[in-house]
């Protein structure tokens, strides 16, 4: 009995692997097409028939398609032009280099009164072609070519096409050719790294043709390429990340401020202390306010510069219930800030950005120090080629010191800032339109409270339109001091919108933050960051370095 149970588990495994097996993705690559015409406007139309065909496979749930940022670059590794690549070696040496399955390439050739076109598809371990077909047809009917080449490439494979690429099929619907025109322009400024004119062009085609598929993708591509998964800003550390700044295409204006919505109080006490209280013996209120106004450059190809100026006002207590012991903050910071990134090649760049600014106490009774603080933050950046998956780090570090409360001495003690390790990793899925995220920010305690306190922020971002996006988080906290641990949760909610040339930003937050004057502790507070940010004309753009094939 026990052989037969184990045998039938046995057999149910194997064909469990066989149909995992079977059910792996065929990965496909669609090569541009080349193109045999005096017509200058169908000089890149084997770029728009190419990425219809691709997009019309992209429906099959099977096939997995190489995006044309990873064509590219392989393209451009390689130093091969137009010309190399209407040679089927050529065309079989990219799809080994992108370890596809298959690739797909073809020629289309202008006979006046409609084109001709030929396409071919061919194994990359044997090098055999194994599908080929051809049409002659109006370029009126783009739609119906790249669903006619994607259904009969699929039947090829063995698979059926989706329903809605069988419809193009059948209904072979008539549209207007400077549609398909506008639409390969498009294209080739998106492979050239115009986004400008890729805009241009592919808006064009909304226009003309508002269900275009194609154009929906790369515009959702060009317009919501970046999440806004900022969370907080502290007065010494840099709005973004300083190695973010080799990769900025234009000049940016932004602005950024903190605003505590309200700080929960649980308790008043002699009138005019209100506070969190803590075990029952503290009194604790911590606030800080930070306004940033700056400016973001390109410089050249690889390089960026930031330049800026920032305020904080900052109001912090701490009280004991005995009135044995007070001391409390009040206190304004101005500065100034300058950044310089660069990019080491096409996935990483370096950067630092370094801040001086002066410290100067608001009241006669408070405990702060006065003096000039300079802080230093050193960040990295990596991205994918086609901008899919990106992570940064930031650490920064300031020579500003604060006064806190002794818990075991009951004294007065100078200390430092913590330094703050700012990590994130974003992932963007559904033709970027929605962006998952997860941010780590760990402050460490250089002074003798020691310790450290971490945020781990799990985060999602959607854009459901192209000029606004949602996004949410959850939020664990720890602080790790004085050999008191204390956890504690809370979440983040947020919404960006695209308003002509202005993108608004804003955040609500509510976490358990940890006292500075009071090591060991924390209290609830709730933030609004809001943030205005623009990329006007007049400012430059940067050089793109991707050539055109």
């Amino acid at each position: 009995m026990k052989r037969r149970v184990l045998r039938g588990m046995f057999i149910l495994a194997l064909l469990a692997l066989c149909a995992s097996l079977s059910a792996q993705d065929i990965i496909l690559t669609v090569s541009d097409f080349s193109v045999e015409s005096d017509n200058t406007s169908y000089k890149y139309l084997g770029k728009g028939i190419s990425t219809l065909v691709a997009g019309e496979l992209r429906r099959t749930k099977t096939i997995k398609i190489l995006e044309r940022e990873q064509l590219n670059r392989i393209i451009e590794e390689q130093k091969m032009s137009l010309s190399g690549l209407m040679d089927e070696s050529k065309q079989l040496e990219i799809g080994k280099l992108l370890s596809a399955d298959y690739i797909v390439f073809g020629e289309i050739i202008d006979m006046a009164a409609a084109v001709l076109i030929s396409v071919r598809m061919a194994d990359i371990e044997t090098g055999e072609v194994v599908w080929e077909d051809s049409m002659t047809e109006k370029l009126e009917s783009y739609d119906y070519i790249g669903a006619y080449f994607a259904q009969s490439i699929l039947a090829g494979l063995d698979l059926e096409a989706e329903e809605a690429t069988v419809a193009k099929v059948e209904t072979k619907e008539v549209k207007q050719e400077t549609a398909i025109i506008a639409l390969s322009s498009g294209i080739d400024a998106y492979d050239r790294g115009d986004e400008e004119k890729a805009k241009e062009e592919l808006k064009t085609v909304q226009k003309i043709d508002p269900g275009n598929e194609v154009a929906r993708f790369y515009l959702s591509k060009l317009q919501a390429l970046s999440p806004k998964f900022r969370v907080e800003t502290d007065l010494y550390a840099p709005v973004y990340n300083p190695a973010s700044l080799g990769f900025l295409e234009k000049g940016r204006i932004y602005s950024w401020l903190g605003i505590h919505a309200f700080a929960p109080v649980n308790e008043d006490w002699n009138g005019d202390s209100r506070g969190y209280v803590l075990d029952g013996y503290y009194l604790a209120r911590d606030e800080q306010s930070p306004f940033i106004v700056g400016i973001s450059l390109p410089m050249g190809s690889r390089f960026g510069l930031s330049l800026g100026i920032n305020f904080s006002g900052d109001e912090s207590h701490v009280d004991t219930r005995d009135d044995a012991f007070s001391t409390g903050q009040r206190q304004s910071n101005w500065g100034a800030f300058a950044g310089f990134g660069a990019r080491v090649n096409k996935s990483f760049g370096v950067g630092v950005s370094t801040m001086v600014y002066y410290t100067h106490p608001n009241s006669d009774e408070s405990d702060d120090i006065e003096g000039v603080s300079v802080s230093l933050s050193p960040g990295v950046v990596f991205q994918s080629p086609d901008g899919g998956l990106i992570g940064d780090l930031t650490i920064s570090y300031t020579t500003q010191e604060i006064n806190y409360f002794d818990t075991e001495s009951s004294t007065i003690v100078t200390g430092n800032y913590p330094v703050i390790l700012d990590a994130s990793l974003t992932y963007a899925l559904t033709a970027q339109k929605l962006f998952l995220g997860f941010k780590g920010i760990t402050g460490i305690f250089i002074d003798d409270r020691g310790g450290y306190s971490l945020r781990l922020i799990p985060m999602a971002e959607f854009w459901p339109w192209v000029f606004l996006s949602l996004r949410a988080g959850y939020e664990f906290s720890l602080l790790d001091q004085v050999e008191n641990m204390t956890m504690g949760h809370g979440a983040i909610g947020g919404f960006s919108l695209k308003i002509g040339m202005f993108d608004l930003n804003a955040n609500i937050t509510y976490r358990q933050k940890p006292v500075r004057q009071l090591p060991g502790y924390t209290i609830p507070d709730i933030k609004f960051l809001i943030g205005l940010e623009s990329h006007p004309e007049f400012l430059p753009g940067r050089r793109s370095e991707r050539k055109t094939f």
